[in-house]
C-alpha cells in the first residue's frame, strides 16, 4: 500500500516551527515587487501569504508571527529572520471564470507552485488546504532547486487523474490514479534509488487486487491480494535476505488457516491455526535454534488442555492444564537444570491447596490457599548448598510469585 500521505499535508509540507507566520510586506524578494521599491500589494492588490492559518490584516498584508489560534505572538518578520519561513503565496488576478488564482514562491523567490485557480476564497483566512480552497485545474510544484516536485490535477478540491511526485534528484517518487478524491487504479511508490518500493490496485478508494512490496534491496517483502479493502487468500511477506518471514491465508481480511512464521535463519518460529479469526487448535514457538519454546491449545479463541512451556537447552520448564480459558488442576515450574521450582493447582483458575516453592539452595517455601485466599505460609530452611549456579535469571532461593505468567 502506497505509503504517500493525504494531499493536505501532501501539497502543504510544513516544518514543526516555534510559530507560525505570514509574510511581512516589505520584504522585497520576489519578483512581484515594483523596481521602485513600492509593494505591489500596495500597487496592485496582491496579498503575500504564508500559512498553515493564514490571517491578513485590513491593508491587505501580511504582518507577523501567529500561533495555532490566529493570535499574534511577535512582530513582522524581517530580513534578518526571513530563513525561518518556509514557503509564501501570492494572490494573483482572477481567471476567466472570476475565481482567483494562487501561486507558492520559497522565501528566496523560487517558484515552488505555479498558479492554482481556488472557488472558495473565504476559507482563505482559516485554512491553507487545496481541499478547502476548492482548488481546480493542474498542480505543478517544484523543489527549491527548480526541478519538479509534483504534477497533479483538482476539481473542487478533490484530486482527478494521475498524481505524479518526484525526488529532488528528478527520481520518481509516487504515482497513482485518482477518482474524485480517492485511490482508483494503480498506486506505486518507489526509494530514492529507482527500486520499487510498493505496488497496489484500488477501486474507489479501497483496496482491490493484487498488493506487493519490496526491501530496498530490492528482495520481495510483501505479497497480498485485496478484494473491496479485505486481505483474501494467501499472505506472505520475506526478509531482506530472502527468506520467508510469514505466511497465512485470509477469508474476507480475517485469518483463515494455518498461520506460520519463520527466523531470519529459516528456522521455523510460530506455527498456529485460525478459524474466521478464531484461535483454534495446537499453538507452537520455537527458538531461533530449533528447540520448542511453548505448546498450548485453543477450542474456539480460549486456551483449553495442556500448555507446556521449554528452556532454549529442551529442558522443560512449566506444565499446567486449562479448562475453557481457566486454569484448572496440578502445575508445575523447573529450573534450567531440571530441579523443581513450584507446583501447586488450581481450582476455577484461583490457585487452592498447598502450593510450595523450591529454592536451588534446598530451600522452600508452603502457602495454603483457599480459592486464591492465602490462608497459611510455612518457610523450610535446609543447610543446604545449591547443587549447580543458577542462570542469570534465575533465584537461587525460594520465592513464591504473587501469580504465575500469563499465556498468550
Amino acid at each position: 500500500m502506497p505509503r504517500r500521505l493525504g494531499p493536505a499535508r501532501r501539497l502543504i509540507p510544513l516544518q514543526a516551527l516555534p510559530a507560525l507566520a505570514l509574510l511581512c510586506a516589505h520584504v522585497s524578494l520576489h519578483p512581484a515587487w515594483a523596481a521602485d521599491g513600492v509593494p505591489a500589494a500596495e500597487k496592485y492588490g496582491y496579498r503575500c501569504l504564508y500559512s498553515r492559518h493564514i490571517t491578513q490584516d485590513p491593508s491587505n498584508c501580511v504582518v507577523g508571527y501567529f500561533d495555532k489560534n490566529g493570535v499574534r505572538i511577535s512582530e513582522e518578520i524581517t530580513e534578518r529572520n526571513l530563513a525561518q519561513v518556509e514557503y509564501y503565496r501570492v494572490l494573483l488576478d482572477k481567471d476567466a471564470s472570476g475565481r482567483l488564482q494562487i501561486a507558492s514562491y520559497y522565501p528566496g523567490g523560487e517558484k515552488k507552485v505555479d498558479a492554482l485557480a481556488i472557488g472558495k476564497s473565504e476559507n482563505m483566512l482559516s485554512e491553507s488546504n487545496v481541499e478547502n480552497l476548492g482548488a481546480d485545474g493542474v498542480y505543478r510544484g517544484f523543489h527549491a532547486n527548480g526541478k519538479a516536485k509534483e504534477l497533479s490535477s483538482f476539481r473542487q478540491g478533490r484530486l482527478v487523474g494521475s498524481s505524479t511526485t518526484w525526488y529532488p534528484d528528478g527520481q520518481m517518487q509516487f504515482n497513482a490514479d485518482y477518482f474524485e478524491g480517492e485511490f482508483n487504479g494503480r498506486a506505486v511508490t518507489y526509494f530514492p534509488s529507482g527500486q520499487m518500493d510498493q505496488e497496489s490496485y484500488y477501486a474507489f478508494g479501497k483496496l482491490n487486487g493484487a498488493v506487493n512490496a519490496w526491501h530496498d534491496n530490492g528482495v520481495k517483502k510483501t505479497e497480498a491480494h485485496y478484494d473491496n479493502g479485505k486481505s483474501v487468500g494467501d499472505f506472505t511477506t520475506w526478509y531482506p535476505n530472502g527468506k520467508k518471514q510469514s505466511h497465512s491465508q485470509r477469508l474476507l481480511g480475517a485469518l483463515d488457516g494455518t498461520y506460520t512464521e519463520w527466523y531470519d535463519n529459516g528456522q521455523k518460529k510460530l506455527q498456529q491455526h485460525y478459524v474466521r479469526g478464531v484461535r483454534s487448535g495446537e499453538k507452537t514457538q520455537w527458538y531461533a535454534n530449533g528447540q520448542r519454546m511453548e505448546a498450548l491449545n485453543f477450542v474456539q479463541g480460549e486456551l483449553d488442555g495442556l500448555w507446556q512451556s521449554w528452556y532454549d537447552n529442551g529442558q522443560i520448564k512449566g506444565e499446567r492444564q486449562y479448562k475453557s480459558g481457566q486454569r484448572t488442576g496440578p502445575f508445575t515450574h523447573w529450573y534450567w537444570n531440571g530441579k523443581k521450582k513450584i507446583s501447586g493447582q488450581y481450582v476455577n483458575g484461583k490457585l487452592d491447596g498447598v502450593i510450595t516453592a523450591y529454592g536451588l539452595d534446598g530451600t522452600s517455601i508452603e502457602r495454603v490457599y483457599e480459592l486464591g485466599v492465602q490462608r497459611t505460609t510455612t518457610r523450610n530452611d535446609e543447610d543446604a548448598r545449591p547443587a549447580t549456579s543458577p542462570r542469570s535469571d534465575e533465584d537461587s532461593s525460594a520465592a513464591l510469585p504473587a501469580s504465575e505468567p500469563e499465556v498468550k
